[in-house]
């Protein structure tokens, strides 16, 4: 049945990107021949993604939005519950513009102590208000910014966790194809059965963590959400970001996997569809789900040529730090390309313009990330990891668009170097 259900979301998933409209004209149109685009792609990917037009701004907007909506909910909420002594102070209300402000109501505020007049519009400080109010009322209003966002979150969870497991399938056929014949046929199946049981959490609402872990009690999945909600927010920011990590409930270990709200509410349609969830988060959910599989690998040399290719392809000068301290996020970029590349093969009757807005919005996330001594910078995944590979090359007929200085470039592999003709 699970199988039956798995084919019937690669039809739909497959026969919807093929045959409906979903690119934003205003935001995916490009001013230059589809042929010029191509040929782009082929030699800078990472300018026709971050560069050109407006589809990073777009991304971050698009979930910003949301964020604005709940904060201005709570703020209204906080402000009504405290409206009485907030008056006293002078504040009519409460928004995700003023509440840094509003929290601090004690900080300058006038004393009037016969020596020295509060002037007019001066908010006076009143010693019957204790400190810790001030506390308190930031604490109301992230706890009701979180409810109200998860209120919105809550109907894409459904559609999140099918591309997730959609996914984590295509992940581990991938998996036991490189695998094979370099593990034994026991890891391999160790490996395939923890990623079949990894859990992928979206949001911190009660509906996520009830969906991942349904028979936990309750302090154990308010453990689990207040974790996400330490991880993916600053206050009541968020950026888009993810994580992978083990841990031990109920003597049980669960691989877990994180994905914050920004990572799926910049898409398209602003993750409300399979189709814009998977164009936005498969290589994200790639690469968290591989490090799931590599911590499998630790104690092997599957990625040793791997590493000496990668020591080699970078240059000292281009990194902040030794090539070894890259290996961890490297490796699961390895996995994470090699599924994209399943999916360009997959797209092989698709149009160009669909391969470009597939490509666009899974690495979009990656625009302006700089190198930070663990991860390449984002140019470096986009230009140099992503795009030397041959689906890569195959699917933007990149063979094509080569000029007489090209030159034979090098693709990573767990088997050690691999050339492609992509024009540089």
């Amino acid at each position: 049945m699970k199988l039956i259900k798995l084919l019937l979301l690669t039809f739909s998933l497959n026969s919807f990107a093929d045959n409906s409209g979903v690119c934003s004209l205003q935001e995916n149109s490009y001013h230059e021949a589809p042929e010029a685009v191509a040929s782009l792609i082929c030699k800078d990917p990472y300018s026709l993604i971050c560069e050109k037009g407006k589809a990073v701004e777009n991304f971050q907007a698009r979930a910003n939005k949301y964020f604005k909506r709940a904060a201005d909910r709570s703020g209204h909420i906080v402000y009504e519950r405290n409206k009485f002594i907030l008056n006293k102070l002078g504040i009519t209300k409460v928004d995700e513009k003023n509440y840094n402000d509003v929290f601090r109501f004690h900080t300058n505020a006038c004393i009037d102590d016969n020596l020295i007049e509060c002037q007019f519009g001066q908010i006076e400080y009143d010693p019957s208000i204790p400190q810790w109010f001030q506390d308190d009322l930031e604490e109301q209003f992230i706890d009701e910014f979180y409810f109200n966002l998860n209120q919105e979150l809550d109907p894409k969870i459904d559609v999140a966790h099918h591309v997730f497991n959609r996914i984590k399938s295509e992940l581990m056929q991938v998996v036991e194809k490189e695998l094979k014949g370099r593990v034994s046929s026991r890891k391999l199946k160790d490996i395939l059965h923890s990623l079949a049981i990894t859990k992928g959490v979206f949001s911190s609402s009660d509906k996520s963590v009830q969906l991942n872990f349904p028979f936990l009690s309750d302090l154990d999945r308010e453990n689990i959400q207040m974790r996400y909600e330490s991880f993916c927010y600053r206050g009541i920011k968020s950026d888009p970001n993810a994580m992978y990590f083990s841990e031990k409930i109920k003597n049980r270990e669960f691989d877990i996997t994180m994905f914050c709200p920004g990572d799926y509410l910049g898409g398209l349609e602003e993750g409300s569809t399979l189709l814009d969830i998977y164009n936005s988060m498969s290589l994200m959910i790639a690469h968290e789900l591989g490090h799931q599989v590599n911590k499998h690998l630790k104690n092997t040399k599957v990625f040793k040529r791997f590493n000496e290719c990668m020591g080699k392809f970078f240059s000292r000068d281009e990194l902040k730090s030794s090539a070894s301290s890259y290996e961890d996020e490297a490796q699961a970029d390895y996995w994470a390309k090699r599924v994209i590349g399943k999916q360009l093969d997959d797209m092989k009757d698709s149009s160009i313009t669909r391969k470009i807005e597939f490509i666009k919005g899974n690495s979009v996330i990656l625009c302006g990330s700089e190198d930070d001594s663990i991860h390449h910078s984002g140019q470096a995944r986009i230009n140099r990891v992503l795009r030397m590979t041959r689906q890569f090359s195959n699917a933007f007929n990149c063979s094509n668009n080569l000029h007489k200085k090209s030159e034979r470039q090098v693709e990573c592999s767990i088997t050690g170097f691999g050339l492609i003709s992509i024009p540089h």
